[in-house]
This record gives C-alpha cells, sequence and structure tokens, in this order.
C-alpha cells in the first residue's frame, strides 16, 4: 500500500469510490472538486499494488482557529476494516500535530460505520451540526484533540 498526497488528477478515482462509500449521501465530480482545490485543503489517497485508489481523505485547514475538519473520508468497501482508513488519518495526525490541537469532523447520523471508525480512533461526539445541508439527516460534530494539548477549549473554539 502506498500513500500519495492528494491531486485534481485523482479525481475520477475519488469521484467513482464516493459514490460506492456514501451512495445517496454522494458528492458530485464539481463538489469534490471544489474541494481539492481550495487553497486551505489537503489530502491523501492509497493505492493498493495495482495503482488503484483504495482510500481517500481530505480535509481543511484554518490557521487562524487552529482547527483542521476531515471534509471526507472513504474506503473500498473490500479493503474495509483492515486499517486504510486508520492509515490515512494517522497521516493527517502526524502533518498537523505540531500546529493544530483539534481535529474536527461532521458525520451524518445514519453513517453508523463512520461514527464508530471515528469513535475508534479516539474522536468524541461533541455536538450537532446547526448548519447541516439539509432536513433529511442530521450530522454530529466528532472531535480528537491530543491528550499533552496545551490550547484551552474557549481560546480555541472561540466559546
Amino acid at each position: 500500500m502506498q500513500v500519495d498526497n492528494l491531486r485534481s488528477e485523482h479525481i475520477d478515482e475519488i469521484v467513482r469510490l464516493d459514490k460506492e462509500c456514501y451512495k445517496e449521501q454522494s458528492l458530485t465530480e464539481r463538489q469534490i472538486d471544489k474541494m481539492i482545490k481550495d487553497i486551505n485543503s489537503s489530502g491523501f489517497v492509497l493505492y493498493d499494488g495495482k495503482k488503484e485508489v483504495i482510500a481517500y481523505l481530505i480535509y481543511l485547514y484554518n490557521s487562524k482557529d487552529f482547527v483542521t475538519t476531515v471534509l471526507r473520508i472513504g474506503v473500498k468497501t473490500s479493503y474495509r476494516r483492515k486499517g486504510m482508513g486508520t492509515k490515512l488519518l494517522n497521516k493527517v495526525k502526524d502533518k498537523i500535530h505540531a500546529n493544530k490541537p483539534y481535529i474536527l469532523c461532521n458525520v451524518s447520523d445514519i453513517n453508523l460505520v463512520g461514527q464508530l471508525f471515528l469513535r475508534s480512533q479516539g474522536f468524541v461526539a461533541r455536538s450537532i451540526n446547526d448548519e447541516k445541508p439539509d432536513d433529511t439527516y442530521y450530522e454530529f460534530i466528532f472531535r480528537y484533540e491530543w491528550k499533552n494539548d496545551v490550547f484551552r477549549e474557549d481560546e480555541v473554539l472561540g466559546v
């Protein structure tokens, strides 16, 4: 397995994988392209031995509020529960640990697999997103923080 930085040339494979992972909640090519091209976003893809993208993760970082948000993570069905999502999430943690004390991730209330995955990675459901995209489902906001965090929550989130 090989991890690579996410690039625009991966968009077709990401769109295909997003449809497999999210089904009726999958994003359009335009939405994914917009995420990838955002100046504050980054991400990773994971290849199998044949150079097929089997997992991806897109995240947004904000230097003003010290928060990183995982926007999307997907793993091909046949590779789930084999550490692929963990590998990608650990790449994000390694990359941002020194600068961003929190990682946030919104997860649909119907995405139990995603919720359980984030809990297994040390994320905690903190609240419900008031700015949900539509009235068909709710989104839980999960948060991960490092144990040796020197920032206070009210300093980072402006509470």
